[in-house]
């Protein structure tokens, strides 16, 4: 990696000494570089852009790993801190940054050097008076918060330190690190005269789960047989919320607001209020930034963050590890123009804030669950300018909280695994994520990860909790060819549930205009609706220099509850799904129990039909057999047994199959075929393989308009029954 800040046009000379230079690449394309290859040398010019500083990548021989030169650049800084001003306090390599500015400063200047970050969730007290102390008790509590946070009892790992005067450093008087108890703990140690006391939480004592958060509701201090001496005495902190940790009330805790702050507080230098963090260039600074409820904080500079540090391996539970820079609530919080190197955990989290920003920064990750960063539940944020290479997802908004009008735009981004923009997933109900705009980016690659037709695409439109995802516009994207194209989607809008019981979602108004792919081959792009999907525009869509004009040459396929797609300006037919009702035959509701023929549904039941709902005698649930798959009913088909349904009309000429999920009743002698027809018309018959349900798809039907039926028939006068779920008309 190369970063430096320039101004107007250069020349860059790009020498690779490891083997003979055969081939190479300069990506961004869209930056359309000519280099001079001389020997093992390329020379080519850059010009800078002050909106979009040129951030670009030589590939050497068709590497994409070791053999792949980042270089990074920024325009020229402006309006540096000075390092001898009054208002900033200058942090040498190798000296320790306070945990709070003295009196009359405002900045930590960083100087350029190797510098480590103080660690810990901290208090301090002031007894107002000298005692002799003799004996501490820490209340700790199970009162984790965040999102997906159980709250669990915890041995907080700690130390307590004290000192006689302000101007005194402190001395350690318990060592806690080692703590393996939970609950109430009391420390006693040889009386020492002490008026002031810090307490530092350094994380949990646990082989897994939380092992960087705390969790404590009390902290009491005692000189002899004197009361509680801290109660009401806490004067400063590391939350904004400090007081709590002596308040009287084991009921309340040392948190933060949104619980963030706890989470990874045993690895993290805490960031008061108002405060400027500045890494000069040629500073190398490890460790990490938080603070969360804190307001007007600035971290900026031409310095490297490094991760390196931190705690990588904690068993597989890659989302306990600790994130880079986390600055979670408050308002006008800014990151600016420095580099991150190897974070462990999500890089930086500006999640529950109003107007965050961040500029021209550079993020370099390795570990898997290191995303980019997150604005979840944020609104009127800006993100510009940055480089983001991970191996997870590069840019995030999660349903933890209302988010809207946030901007993306200006960057580059490098998906090693996951999704470049993923909005949505998270179970928050009422947060709703609206009217986010993503612009003049370009990507150099991408690709999915685990279940390459799940967790993929460069655009992932996806809501889950039951919220709404809505007027999200993705606008002149261009996507250079995928490393490789079997393992990549350009986009996904879909409302289905990410996993069994989150819920899904609906999206509305989703505009992708301007996408250029620079290549083929890639896993199709979906607009699947499980809930409803409408008003989906795609204008200006190219891929490889030709212009997209429906979902067979744009590699997309529509389904499900999908309305009002339009490319460029021509309707695109979506089918009649919309208008086929209680797909899983919920109604009428009989739980418990079955029956023939029922009336009051939209399906018409013929001889041997009807439904049946979990745990019924007819054996849905029961002797080993699958619940229903959506819902808590089933229809089905016994002997020659015939259900069908009417739905409205769809445009005339479109191919339409249809889906549905089939389980043989458990007893039966022989599993029931099934026979299915689109307005009377064979599409095929359907055997269960056992009493566990398998989807299946039909050929496609090309239909005129007005009305059409659909139809499940049995093919037997033997008592075989086959049960039917989750039925749906897709485009074929």
């Amino acid at each position: 990696m190369v970063n430096f800040d320039f101004t107007g046009t250069i020349d860059v000379r790009v020498s690779y000494n490891a083997a003979p230079l055969t081939s190479y690449e300069i990506r961004p394309s869209s930056y359309a570089i000519a280099g001079t290859q001389s020997s093992n040398t390329v020379t080519f010019p850059l010009t800078q852009n002050t909106d979009a500083p040129r951030k670009l990548v030589f590939r050497a021989n068709g590497s994409w790993e070791g053999a792949t030169l980042h270089l990074l650049t920024n325009p020229l800084e402006v309006n540096a801190p000075d390092p001898s001003a009054a208002n900033v306090f200058t942090v040498q390599p190798g000296q320790e940054a306070p945990l709070q500015l003295p009196q009359g400063k405002d900045t930590y200047y960083f100087a350029a050097g190797e510098h480590t970050l103080p660690r810990g969730m901290w208090a301090e007290f002031d007894l107002g008076a000298e005692y002799p102390l003799d004996r501490i008790q820490l209340a700790q509590s199970t009162f984790q918060i965040g999102i997906g946070m159980t709250p669990t009892a915890y041995p907080n790992k700690y130390t307590v330190e004290t000192k006689r005067a302000a101007s005194d450093p402190y001395t350690l008087a318990v060592d806690g690190r080692s703590n393996t108890q939970t609950g109430e703990v009391t420390n006693t140690f040889t009386p020492r005269a002490a008026r002031y006391i810090r307490v530092k939480l350094l994380g949990s004592a646990t082989a897994t789960g939380f092992q960087f958060s705390n969790a404590v509701s009390e902290f009491r201090a005692f000189a002899g047989s004197s009361g509680n001496l801290a109660q009401g005495r806490a004067a400063a902190g590391a939350m904004p919320n400090f007081a709590t940790i002596a308040d009287g009330s084991t009921t309340s805790a040392y948190a933060s607001e949104s619980g963030y702050g706890n989470w990874h507080s045993g690895e993290t230098f805490f960031i008061r209020e108002s405060s400027t963090v500045y890494l000069a260039p040629g500073s190398l600074v490890h460790g990490a930034f938080g603070s969360d409820g804190i307001s007007n904080i600035t971290i900026r500079g031409r310095g490297i963050l490094d991760g390196s540090t931190l705690t990588h391996d904690v068993a597989g539970q890659g989302e306990v590890r600790t994130g880079s820079i986390w600055l979670t609530g408050g308002s006008d919080n800014t990151v600016e123009g420095i580099t991150i190197l190897d974070p462990t955990m999500w890089t930086v989290v500006m999640n529950f804030a109003t107007r965050p920003k961040v500029k021209n920064i550079n993020i370099l990750a390795y570990e898997v669950n290191a995303d980019g960063i997150h604005f979840s539940g944020s609104s009127d944020g800006l993100v510009s300018g940055v480089f983001i290479r991970t191996p997870d997802d590069n840019i995030v908004m999660y349903h933890y909280g209302t988010g809207r009008r946030n901007v993306f735009t200006n960057s580059v981004f490098w998906g090693d695994d996951a999704h470049i923009f993923l909005f949505g997933l998270g179970t928050v109900p009422n947060a709703e994520i609206s009217d986010i705009t993503v612009s003049n980016s370009d990507v150099l690659n991408q690709q999915g990860v685990y279940d390459l037709d799940k967790f993929n695409g460069v655009m992932k439109v996806w809501p889950n909790g039951n919220n709404h995802t809505s007027n999200i516009t993705f606008s002149n994207i261009r996507i250079d060819s995928f490393r490789d194209p079997s393992k990549a989607v350009v986009f996904q809008l879909r409302s289905d549930e990410r996993f069994a019981g989150e819920g899904g979602g609906t999206i509305s108004n989703v505009t992708l205009s301007g996408i250029q792919v620079n290549g083929t081959g890639e896993r199709a792009s979906t607009i699947a609706g499980t809930g409803a999907i409408t008003g989906v525009q795609i204008a200006g869509y190219t891929r490889a220099g030709a212009t997209v004009s429906n979902p067979t040459n744009g590699n997309f396929a529509i389904s499900g509850l999908v309305s009002d797609v339009k490319v460029n300006g021509t309707n695109i037919p979506t089918g009649p799904p919309s208008s086929l009702r209680n797909t899983s035959f919920e109604a009428p509701s009989m739980p418990g129990s079955f029956q023939y023929t029922p009336s009051g549904s939209e399906w018409t039941y013929f001889r041997e039909a009807g439904i049946a709902s979990n745990g019924s005698l007819f054996g849905v649930g029961l002797y080993g057999a699958a619940n229903a798959p959506d819902g808590s009913q089933v229809g089905f088909v016994q002997k020659r047994g015939r259900l069908e349904q009417s739905f409205g009309s769809a445009p005339v000429g479109a191919s339409y199959r249809v889906r549905f999920s089939l389980a043989a009743r458990p007893g039966d002698a022989a599993p029931q075929t099934v026979k299915v027809t689109f307005d009377n018309v064979l599409l095929g018959s359907y055997t269960p393989g056992s009493t566990s349900y398998v989807e299946f798809t039909t050929p496609p039907i090309t239909q005129g308009g007005g009305t059409h039926t659909i139809g499940f028939e049995g093919t037997t006068d033997a008592d075989r029954t086959a049960f039917i779920d989750r039925v749906s008309v897709i485009p074929g």
